[in-house]
């Protein structure tokens, strides 16, 4: 073992979660609870501790049977060669350091493989241990690394792959930072994050997850994801849900069974992104969960539902002027929007797109399109029982059916075009629905109202002349 000593530092490091707090002195950033950390807020506080620590650094050669275990009795910046095969356990009841470093010597062939495949290859716990990991692969333990009760962990360039549950599991209050790694083929989930933690993901990939969502942010959890691709997962590629909130940008998230899930009063933000080729829905809401849009996302090729939201969820994309905050839903399978129990949704700059039809909305449910267009459905363009659905400088063309059905519901068209559809009506009312044809709407065909059943009634405030039946 070949042993090169820096300095050493005899301090006490004393932080919360929020603020954190090193030396009597605050950190550059603090987080709360349900909000996603931005990487360079980590990586700030990240330095702002190692300024603070001193180091005694060595290497150890796992080739030469050194160990790991043994290095840490005295060091605390290790580097290793090789493939040690041991576990390591970071308490800080017994760990003489609260600083543990650990990097490859040369290559991404360097790294850790667990003895004992029963236990993490990396357990970190008892709080108040800061671990960071650069140029190495941990495999084969039950995770990757578990981390819990107060830990901060700091990952770059790591392979985390082959461990039978999840590969990174965070919990009890813990904060994690992962940066040009990938997180692939563990039994389990990718990435857990649970109980108050945080954890910021960005230029990495999670893939090969199908007996667990790739990403899990779970009770009270934050997450800020970025620049990623995220693939597979069962039941998501990233579920979000108990009151927790995460931020997702320039991320593909593509090959799972749900795209993206939210629920349980969750809330996600989300900022160009794609989500696609997943084997049910694209984005799935529901139990008072929240989405926000931001800058052109994209949702497509999903087997079901583009987006499907559900009891008293809610969607809204955000636009500064006329052009901005393109939402793409297209080429999904089932309807391109869902909308029900009480859910609502607002779009601006969308375009819909899916062969089966565009909007269905049940029992109860509140749509509101702003500048966008509703195109080419097999079946109907808007299709709703029981909804509520304003349509302001819109246009819905070429439907088979009429281009919308309505039981029930009420809408409004404001300054929108309806045409094209492949028959002679395009609008029917049915059972009690309304319609309020105002500011330069235009109906290319007829609006039918269903005479027998309910009291319906198409309403042209003088900006138009439609053709009526039964109306």
């Amino acid at each position: 073992m070949k042993n090169t000593t820096y300095f050493l530092v005899a301090i006490i490091l004393v932080y919360s979660f929020s603020p954190i707090s090193a030396m009597g002195q605050s950190m550059p950033h603090s987080f709360t609870a349900n909000t996603a950390a931005k990487a360079s807020e980590v990586n700030e506080n990240f330095t702002y501790l190692l300024e603070r620590f001193g180091t005694r650094k060595t290497t150890v050669n796992c080739n030469n049977a050194e160990s790991i275990t043994t290095a840490l009795k005295n060091y605390n910046h290790i580097v290793i060669s090789g493939i040690c095969t041991e576990n390591l356990s970071l308490d800080a009841t017994t760990l003489p350091h609260r600083l543990v470093i650990l990097e490859g010597s040369s290559s991404s062939s360097d790294g850790i493989s667990a003895s004992d495949n029963s236990k993490a290859v990396i357990e970190i716990f008892n709080g108040g241990i800061t671990l960071k990991a650069t140029n190495l692969q941990f495999k084969n333990g039950t995770y990757g690394i578990l981390a819990y009760r107060g830990a901060t962990v700091v990952v770059e360039s790591l392979i985390i792959k082959d461990n039978t549950l999840e590969g990174i599991f965070i919990g009890g209050t813990t904060y994690a930072n992962i940066k040009n790694s990938t997180v692939q083929n563990n039994g389990s989930q990718g990435i857990g994050v649970y109980h108050t933690s945080m954890i910021s993901v960005t230029n990495s990939t999670i893939s090969g997850h199908n007996s667990g969502s790739s990403i899990s942010i779970v009770n009270n959890s934050s997450a800020y994801i970025k620049d990623s691709t995220i693939q597979n997962g069962n039941p998501s590629g990233i579920e979000v849900r108990r009151t927790s909130a995460a931020e997702i940008v320039n991320t593909t998230i593509q090959s799972a069974v749900n795209g993206i899930t939210v629920k349980d009063s969750a809330s996600v933000k989300l900022d160009g992104n794609t989500i696609r080729n997943n084997s049910e829905n694209g984005l799935e809401l529901n139990n008072n969960s929240s989405v926000a849009l931001y800058n052109d996302n994209s949702i497509t090729g999903n087997t079901g539902y583009g987006i499907r939201l559900s009891s008293s969820s809610s969607l809204n994309s955000y636009c500064n002027n006329a052009t901005s905050n393109t939402t793409t839903i297209s080429g999904n399978n089932g309807y391109a929007i869902r909308l029900e129990l009480n859910s609502s949704s607002s779009f601006c700059n969308a375009a819909i797109n899916s062969p089966k039809g565009g909007v269905y909305i049940i029992r109860g449910g509140d749509l509101s399109l702003k500048n966008s267009t509703i195109t080419n459905s097999t079946l109907r363009g808007i299709a709703t029982e029981g909804g509520i659905i304003t349509l302001e400088d819109s246009t819905i063309s070429g439907s088979s059916d009429p281009e919308i059905v309505a039981y029930f519901s009420h809408l409004v068209l404001d300054n929108t075009s309806i045409s094209g559809t492949s028959g002679n009506t395009e609008i029917k009312l049915s059972k009690g629905s309304t319609l309020w044809l105002e500011h330069g709407s235009s109906v290319t065909g007829t609006i039918q109202c269903d005479g027998s059943v309910g009291n319906n009634k198409a309403v042209d405030n003088g900006s138009i002349i439609v053709t009526s039946s039964g109306c």
